[in-house]
């Protein structure tokens, strides 16, 4: 059995652009194919081909923006029932040693309360936050009535409504204090057309966002349309609808692929009390991405070290082989010039025979002692007499075709 609900355009479009859609394919209970039918029918862009694989190792990557819609779309979904004898995930490979005590000393100190940290009047005064505030004071509300800062002014990634804003910013306020307390800090990076915020620890960037959802409600009657001014009337089913803001944050860390919690929903418990859960996973995450930074190093340099032996066996190889052919090579010569030899000694004795004058100025001589040569030449254990031949390279190069010359 399901419960019949609609998909909140907003919190999907922050969900896949916080998470690959096979991971929130999973929270919502379907498959990727079907988050991704959906975003396509309610004008939600995904990211490219690429997109996480770049963030994760800090190539800079853009956001694309939500599009407005002329007019509300209503996507239905079928929410399931949670299975209470389903199967218990399958446990997380188990951590190196130096990230478990890592990890011990993180959850001690949130057991500790170490991340609590109250938004003091000089937190609330920390750059960041009051370029935030102005930033929301200067943007502007989208349809659903939550505010986005002005852009391109240095503020924190935080969508939420009008009534949230000063709890959205001591939420802030405090992470950014207890992330400076232990030597790590929260920053924001512009690019072309988005902000990223991002928790800063041990040398890795954790982005995150912290955003408020909205639910749709029925008018009964349509805003009244007053001269000189138009009101814009959005409309599901042809009945007219407004969206009110829930009041409810959720933060979303920019992690995936391990064992720790990523998206923290208001409901039983604010953010505020979950900070410390929520600051022991910044750190986590830095720890994980930590590892897994040093090991692509490692990976990489392995990779060279053993493109490195490969071109020098390569060179080895290719050394032996001409070796190997200029070992065949002079033995074919060897024998060649012994055979040469064999054969000048049997027309000689052949000449002999017949009677013929053996002079070293007689026809025979003189050919006798060419021949001779040319076995030099071939042997590679005597040094090789000059001969015409050796100036064939001072001819020019004939480089017409065959048929041409």
């Amino acid at each position: 059995m399901a419960i019949v609900g609609h998909w909140n355009r907003e919190e999907l479009y922050e969900r896949v652009w916080s998470r690959p859609v096979t991971h929130v394919a999973k929270d919502y209970g379907v498959s990727d194919v079907a988050i991704a039918k959906v975003c396509r029918k309610l004008n939600v862009p995904l990211p490219g081909r690429g997109y996480w694989a770049k963030k994760q190792y800090g190539y800079a990557v853009s956001r694309k923006p939500l599009p407005k819609l002329k007019e509300a779309i209503v996507v239905t979904r079928n929410i399931p029932f949670s299975k209470p004898f389903s199967e218990p995930p399958s446990p997380p490979p188990p951590l190196p040693p130096e990230d478990q005590a890592e990890f011990g000393r993180i959850d001690k100190l949130a057991a500790d309360g170490a991340f609590t940290f109250a938004a003091s009047t000089k937190a609330l005064r920390h750059p960041l936050i009051v370029k935030t505030r102005l930033a929301l004071r200067e943007g502007s509300a989208d349809d659903r009535r939550i505010l986005r800062p002005k852009f391109q002014s240095g503020a924190l990634n935080v969508r939420v409504g009008k009534d949230t804003v000063k709890r959205g910013l001591e939420v802030l306020a405090s992470v950014i204090a207890s992330a400076e307390h232990y030597d790590a800090r929260v920053m924001v990076t512009e690019r072309d057309r988005d902000t990223e915020t991002s928790f800063v620890a041990f040398g890795q960037n954790i982005s995150f966002s912290i955003f408020e959802t909205a639910h749709q409600r029925i008018l009964e009657t349509p805003p009244v349309q007053r001269p000189g001014r138009s009101i814009r009337i959005i409309t599901v089913r042809g009945k007219p609808v407004e969206y009110v803001p829930t009041g409810k944050m959720t933060l979303n860390i920019e992690f995936y692929g391990g064992p720790l919690r990523t998206t923290w929903n208001e409901g039983k418990h604010n953010l505020y009390e979950l900070l410390p859960e929520i600051m022991a996973t910044f750190f986590k995450a830095a720890v994980l991405r930590r590892r897994d930074r040093l090991k692509q190093i490692a990976e990489a340099e392995a990779r060279q070290r053993r493109e490195i032996e490969l071109k020098q066996l390569r060179h080895r190889i290719e050394e032996e082989e001409r070796w190997v052919k200029e070992l065949e090579q002079a033995a074919e010569n060897w024998a060649k010039s012994k055979k040469i030899r064999e054969y000048i000694l049997a027309v000689v004795d052949l000449k002999k025979a017949d009677g013929d004058e053996l002079g070293p100025d007689t026809p025979i001589g003189i050919w006798t002692v060419w021949a001779l040569q040319q076995a030099d030449r071939l042997d590679p254990l005597v040094k090789s007499p000059p001969s015409v031949l050796d100036r064939k390279k001072e001819l020019p190069r004939d480089d017409r075709p065959l048929w041409a010359r």
